[in-house]
């Protein structure tokens, strides 16, 4: 064989094995892409699985949470049930309280139930929860503060002295005061035959006003020592209502005849100025606010508010019709408490001029009105014998109805720290009246101190 042969063998061996490489080479990258696709496909299945694993995780993970809402709303469902039934015990507890004849079981019951009450989220000034507080302390002590032997017409209350000036029906000033041999009365003056309209303290407490009938006069005393300080004249009739701020020397006076006057006290024996000439209705209710800024005055008709300097140049309210008897103004100046000779409380929102509350909660005249020191109470008192207690933060709740006199409240006033109501009425009792329940609970739980077996019995 000559060379070239053996070289085109050789080239031809080579190409051999260059295509036999090359196929072995195809086969093996067939062979990685088909490993790659079967990796891929198992990727794939791997995320699927994961994923439906997931699914199934979330699927587990929110029955478990719906589980645990539900046991957590049955949970709350039923402490909310063992709440209202302990609430509704609380209630048969403080009913069988006051129908008790035993003084310290029916205490006892009263405390429990106050307590069950407080334990369950219940409002301590319940209405049938306070009532057997302050029927089962009576059973110890009377609320009856002074008996007074005359039938006092108004009251206004002097709280940083501890000092009431009372009118009688009789025509006599009263002073009540305690020193140290307690309660004490005295008749600082008296106007003769003729019976007293009214009498009202200034906002500060430093005047208290009053008139007599038939007497068209208006009279100012000092609070402090009883002191007459001024007799007013210029009326053309009798005087149903007046108010002073001593700080501006000006004094405001509703009349019987349908006029509203105001004097100038730097010039007190000057004519009264003439506010308001209404249509010969009677003027029965005047109100200002403690500045001085801001007055409202009422009739059979309407109440009318006027406000600015002197008093006399801007009508800020005129509402509907209603025979108001009783007004008095918020601190803050934002509302008129009005009070109805039909038994209804009234609130005003000066600023809108238009009622945001109205409802007859007496059966009678609302005669007296007062707010509390710390702005927290309202108190009426009505020709039905009765007081009311209303919580400003909560008005549409029931209010307290306080029991106990035997006539006509005519006058009321809060002490200084707001826990307790003075009222006195025709049936010739001053009374006192506790407005928080906790004072009223620890007081009544004292006269049970060493009375632990009666308390254990019951239990």
């Amino acid at each position: 064989m000559c060379i070239r042969d053996r070289l085109n063998r050789a080239l031809q061996d080579s190409v051999e094995v260059i295509k036999l490489k090359a196929h072995e080479l195809d086969i093996k990258e067939r062979d990685a892409i088909s490993q790659r696709d079967s990796l891929q496909k198992v990727k794939n299945r791997v995320a699927t699985a994961n994923k439906n694993l997931k699914a199934e995780r979330d699927r587990a993970d929110a029955n478990a949470q719906q589980s645990r809402e539900a046991t957590h709303e049955a949970v709350v469902a039923r402490r909310e049930s063992e709440k209202q039934n302990a609430l509704f015990r609380a209630l048969q507890l403080a009913e069988r309280s006051m129908e008790t004849p035993n003084d310290d079981t029916a205490a006892v019951r009263a405390l429990e139930a106050y307590q069950l009450f407080l334990d369950n989220d219940g409002d301590p000034y319940d209405p049938k929860i306070y009532a057997a507080l302050e029927l089962a302390l009576e059973s110890y002590q009377s609320n009856v503060r002074k008996y007074l032997h005359f039938s006092p017409y108004a009251m206004t209350y002097d709280v940083k002295n501890d000092k009431a000036s009372m009118v009688s029906m009789r025509g006599e000033l009263v002073r009540f005061f305690t020193d140290d041999n307690g309660p004490q009365i005295e008749v600082k003056s008296s106007m003769g035959s003729h019976g007293n309209r009214f009498v009202t303290e200034s906002p500060d407490g430093k005047w208290f006003l009053m008139s007599g009938e038939n007497q068209r006069t208006l009279q100012v005393y000092d609070n402090r020592n009883c002191n007459l300080l001024y007799t007013l004249n210029g009326s053309d009739g009798d005087i149903l209502s007046a108010q002073a701020i001593p700080s501006k020397k000006i004094a405001v006076a509703g009349t019987i005849t349908g006029r509203v006057l105001m004097w100038d006290l730097n010039q007190p024996n000057e004519p009264p100025l003439l506010l308001s000439e209404g249509d010969e209705e009677p003027f029965t209710c005047i109100a200002l606010n403690p500045k001085g800024e801001m007055l409202a005055y009422a009739n059979d008709l309407s109440v009318v508010g006027i406000s600015g300097q002197g008093l006399s140049d801007t009508v800020i309210f005129q509402l509907s019709r209603g025979a108001v008897s009783s007004m008095v103004f918020d601190e803050k100046n934002t509302k008129l408490y009005v009070g109805f000779k039909g038994g209804e409380v009234g609130i005003i929102d000066i600023k809108s001029n238009r009622w945001i509350w109205r409802e007859e909660v007496h059966k009678s005249k609302v005669t007296c009105m007062a707010l509390s020191p710390d702005g927290q109470f309202l108190a009426t008192g009505s020709l039905d014998n009765t007081l009311r207690l209303y919580r400003l933060d909560e008005f549409d709740e029931p209010p307290i109805i306080f029991r106990g006199h035997n006539g006509w409240v005519t006058g009321l006033a809060f002490s200084k720290d707001s826990k307790r109501i003075y009222s006195v009425a025709i049936d010739q009792t001053m009374r006192e009246w506790y407005t928080d329940p906790e004072t009223l609970a620890e007081d009544l739980g004292k006269r049970l101190n060493g009375k632990r077996d009666i308390m254990q019995q019951l239990r």
